[in-house]
């Protein structure tokens, strides 16, 4: 079994973030590219399996007033990169 949720994880690390956004919605724009890196970044360290990880709501505004380091890379950023 943990091996099994083991490549679950490396499986779902590898998936393309633009793969999982709506795809009845349009691309992002170059100007919101960021701000859904760092909303998408934020959502998945709010579901971490330890609490302990999980941002605290002033971390958690403090990352959204911030910019994201790979919009520029958005077409090719992977979930693992956003961990």
């Amino acid at each position: 079994l943990h091996c099994f949720l083991r490549l679950h994880q490396q499986q779902t690390f590898n998936l393309l973030l633009i793969d999982v956004l709506d795809q009845r919605l349009p691309q992002p724009l170059k100007s919101v590219v960021g701000d859904v890196i760092l909303v998408a970044s934020l959502a998945f360290s709010c579901i971490s399996e330890n609490p302990s990880s999980r941002p605290t709501m002033d971390q958690g505004s403090k990352k959204l007033m911030g910019k994201s380091p790979l919009a520029d890379q958005f077409p090719t950023i992977r979930l693992g990169q956003l961990f």
